[in-house]
């Protein structure tokens, strides 16, 4: 039985091609061609598939290269969303719980607990949930520069009191019998206030000079893995690594402070608590930099 091929042959060598694709000359004529579809990155452009560079793509047509719509971090996308409510409720309830301590701040026990380092460090935490709600924003030049700075100034603004409150509790027990005269002069308000301040500016001034290094501004970076075109803030991993260090190594020093007060007098176990606080956070710094250095997404590093 004789085979029977069922395909129509054309009556034309020479196609009309679509969009995206170009002639081909047919292998035995000059005069014939055949059509062929252009990748999914190239566009037809003058009969020739050519690739569209990192942050293009072909246009609805693929007959040229359009770019890409900017993907960027907006506080209307469910996840922002739901950081900016706890940030707002953190600072709502750190003022509600300063108020508080204001309006108790002759009981002994607030007495007892240096007052005014307390409400510095209130100041601070409410600058802490303050400072993670610019990065939420879609990323401008002011944006950026807020976001560089200001996250790691307001923990210094925490730490600094911190520091200074167990390095006092551990100045009283071991030099309260060799210094009884000069104890007011090292641990008194003044000295404690000075200091605070002191390791704060230390900050700022270092802060700004990273920041004078290599200033802050927008960049339309594509990710070829994701193939999105992201609008981010400019911070290279050192540049990052660099504003949080000052931080670090001040909580490594409360720490050190802290487990040093472990065992004195329970009217002074306040430096307990502060001790096991300073635990933690010591592992919060340690994942969130583990996980941080573990992604190169910028998306994911403001998360």
């Amino acid at each position: 039985m004789t085979h029977i091929n069922a395909a129509i042959p054309l009556s034309i060598c020479r196609p009309k091609c679509g969009h995206g694709q170009i002639q081909i000359p047919a292998k035995r004529s000059s005069c014939c061609w055949k059509c062929r579809t252009c990748a999914k990155n190239e566009a037809a452009i003058n009969n020739t598939c050519q690739a569209c560079v990192s942050g293009y793509t072909p246009g609805k047509n693929s007959t040229l290269c359009l770019k890409m719509d900017l993907i960027y971090i907006n506080v209307d996308t469910a996840l922002a969303i739901t950081l900016a409510v706890f940030s707002v409720l953190g600072v709502i309830t750190d003022f509600i719980f300063l108020t508080l301590f204001l309006l108790y701040r002759n009981h002994p026990l607030i007495k007892a607990s240096s007052r005014e380092m307390c409400c510095i460090i209130f100041i601070g935490i409410a600058a802490i949930f303050v400072a993670s709600l610019p990065p939420l924003l879609k990323p401008t030049q002011l944006i950026c520069r807020a976001s560089r700075i200001f996250p790691g100034i307001s923990f210094t603004i925490s730490y600094a009191p911190l520091f200074m409150k167990v390095w006092r509790i551990h100045g009283i027990f071991q030099r309260a019998n060799k210094l009884k005269r000069l104890s007011g002069m090292l641990f008194g308000l003044a000295p404690m206030m000075g200091g605070t301040f002191t390791i704060i500016c230390v900050n700022i001034l270092y802060s700004s000079s990273i920041f004078s290094i290599q200033p802050a501004d927008t960049l339309e970076k594509f990710y070829k893995d994701k193939d999105e075109l992201v609008l981010e803030c400019s911070m290279n991993t050192t540049v990052f690594i660099s504003i949080f260090v000052y931080n670090f190594i001040l909580s490594l020093a409360c720490t050190f402070y802290a487990f040093l007060t472990r065992h004195f007098p329970k009217n002074f176990n306040e430096a307990m608590y502060i001790g096991v606080t300073l635990y933690f956070t010591c592992v919060v710094w340690i994942v969130f930099f583990a996980n941080y250095l573990h992604s190169n997404y910028s998306i994911s590093h403001v998360y």
